[in-house]
């Protein structure tokens, strides 16, 4: 990463841009509602350069619920990991769940690095595609 640059990570409740965002970065998937969600911009040097969410499951329970990393090969996502990590460690929430496509190396290698593992989810079947992992706090 080349010196001076600043990156940093804002929570948003601009729901209009993370759409555009979503859109920009999954263009194919369903768009997300993320009114019910906890939402975060990327900055890199004041340029918006990514997003991600959390979903409340219940007063336990997070997830992971979407990332999308506009710029690479500056440690963004784990950042964004991280992030949401802290801030669940912060309102007591003890579980956060997610998933990754299964050909989706560099997300697998991310979660397994913040300290998720895999775990198998009830309705596996249904998702043979994906790979679901858990973290469990402190």
């Amino acid at each position: 990463m080349a010196k001076n640059v600043k990156i940093s990570c804002r929570q948003t409740k601009d729901y209009e841009l993370l759409k555009k965002l979503d859109r920009r970065a999954f263009p194919i998937d369903a768009l997300r509602d993320f009114q019910s969600d906890v939402c975060w911009l990327i900055k890199y040097n004041n340029d918006i350069v990514g997003y991600f969410s959390l979903e409340i499951i219940n007063n336990n329970t997070a997830f992971l619920s979407r990332v999308g990393i506009f710029k690479h090969g500056c440690g963004l996502h784990r950042r964004a990991i991280n992030v949401r990590i802290r801030w669940c460690k912060k309102h007591n929430i003890k579980k956060i769940i997610t998933y990754a496509h299964m050909n989706n190396f560099q997300s697998i290698v991310n979660l397994i690095r913040c300290g998720f593992r895999l775990y198998i989810e009830p309705d596996q079947h249904q998702r043979e595609k994906f790979l679901h992992f858990i973290k469990t706090l402190q």
